[in-house]
């Protein structure tokens, strides 16, 4: 991993007691190898997550490695659309899983599977991260058939004896996926004939994510995390804050001459991927009536604040592009009036500027139609930043009421406005607020990290090797 983060740097963020538990877990598994499969090594939750973990493992000297799918739209465009954002409860019209559809996914998996056989032999446990990648089980288990010149070839079972842990990291609506007839229930009992065959269920602490048939025995509740130490969330110099602010600057520029954020104003941060689950039309109707508020009050120009939405894409998510283009309507449509003051920047990946961005920001908003987790409400909780964020998913589980921030319908953009409203004009209230919500993230939001998250990961595949 291309980190430099030390032990004693990751030891000096945590409690004794999670030490302990890390090193005592670390040293139970000397010899043995774990492997994560993802979809993208860049790009997206799962990513930001993995990176830290992994160069931590590897300092303690367990033995783990990463490996993510190669690049695929065609079968990027079937898991987004069709698995993911059915199982959301968010897809469009048109995106239901058909046996074409079928057939682009598992020609991704069948080119990949190859190319991952020797360190899917070589590892005690796998762990398949999401839904992209969920086919290789079936490799795993049974081996697969290859078409040569020669005639067919048979190529035995990878690894058909070692524990498999897959993982959900998104907001999978259970009702929707039991529902006969309904699309979410078609690619459900698609993907839960391999799924099935892993020895675990992981996903968010919501039993609601837990989709049907599931066996009780195999459900296991893990919280998505942040990385103190990462350049999402470490202390920046001055110097990288400017260059953050310039980074960002220039990309907004370069899409439709935008103006630069500026920096004597407030502004309020949206930080997500351009998706259609993100809410971010919602987040700009919520702002755009807070601020005529503002207005209305005679609030003086400089203390009026400006929206920055921003976000980076990911090689497995064609949304982006999409979705940006909506965002970008309505901001030259419907709040035309304002739109100098409604930053829009879908960013190529630089965690610092990300960090410049939110750390400098008034206030967060989260405004996800579903969501997982959505870890930069705790990036944005740890930098002392308050949220307003939606009541869906894992995002009321980081944030406590009133002490480091709200949590609201996101369809209720009044309600929004109103707690924007009254934290730009109620500067005791936001004081009190801001200096609570860093106090909040020590007393509730510490568990959110990557070392809780590690000593996750290694107390399962400890669990799950003893078996």
């Amino acid at each position: 991993m291309d980190s430099d983060k030390t032990l004693e740097e990751y030891k000096a963020v945590s409690s004794p007691e999670e030490w302990e538990m890390f090193e005592s877990l670390a040293g139970q598994l000397k010899g043995k190898k774990i492997l994560h499969i993802n979809a993208t090594a860049a790009g997206g939750g799962v990513a930001i997550m993995r990176k830290p973990e992994v160069h931590q493992f590897q300092l303690a000297g367990v033995d783990v490695q990463w490996m993510a799918l190669s690049p695929n739209p065609a079968g990027a465009n079937v898991t987004k659309n069709c698995f993911h954002n059915q199982f959301q409860g968010v897809a469009e019209p048109g995106n239901e899983l058909t046996e074409e559809r079928i057939k682009e996914y598992e020609s991704w998996i069948t080119q990949d599977a190859p190319l991952m056989k020797d360190a899917i032999r070589g590892a005690d446990v796998i762990i398949i991260d999401d839904w992209q990648p969920h086919l290789l089980i079936n490799y795993i288990k049974d081996g697969y058939t290859e078409e040569t010149p020669d005639g067919p070839v048979f190529h035995p079972p990878f690894n058909p004896s070692a524990p498999i842990l897959f993982r959900d990291h998104i907001h999978t609506r259970s009702e929707l996926m039991e529902l006969e007839g309904h699309p979410a229930n078609t690619a459900w009992e698609y993907v839960w004939k391999t799924i099935k065959r892993a020895d675990a269920f992981i996903t968010h602490p919501k039993d609601e994510f837990i989709p049907p048939g599931v066996p009780d025995e195999k459900v296991w509740f893990m919280p998505a995390t942040i990385d103190k130490l990462d350049d999402l969330n470490r202390d920046l110099s001055d110097e990288e804050i400017e260059q953050g602010f310039e980074f960002v600057n220039k990309n907004l520029f370069k899409h439709m001459g935008q103006k630069p954020i500026d920096r004597n104003r407030p502004y309020i941060a949206l930080v997500a991927r351009f998706d259609e689950s993100k809410g971010m039309p919602e987040g700009m109707e919520s702002y755009a009536i807070a601020r005529a508020e503002l207005v209305a009050r005679g609030v003086p120009k400089a203390e009026i604040p400006q929206l920055v939405m921003i976000g980076n894409g990911s090689v497995d998510d064609p949304s982006g592009p999409k979705e940006l283009k909506k965002i970008m309507d309505l901001r030259e449509g419907i709040y035309g009036d304002v739109m100098d003051d409604i930053k829009v920047a879908r960013v190529p990946h630089n965690d610092k500027a990300i960090n410049a961005v939110l750390r400098s920001a008034k206030l967060a908003l989260q405004p996800s139609l579903a969501e997982g987790f959505e870890s930069r409400v705790t990036d944005a909780i740890f930098l002392g930043v308050p949220v307003i964020g939606s009541d869906r998913g894992g995002i009321p589980l980081q944030i406590i009421e009133g002490k480091s921030g709200y949590v609201l319908p996101p369809a209720e953009t009044r309600q929004w406005a109103d707690r924007i409203v009254d934290l730009m004009t109620n500067h005791d209230h936001y004081l009190q607020l801001k200096l609570s919500t860093r106090d909040m993230f020590d007393k509730h939001n510490s568990k959110f990290t990557t070392v809780r998250n590690a000593i996750r990961w290694m107390a399962l595949s400890a669990a799950y090797l003893k078996q």
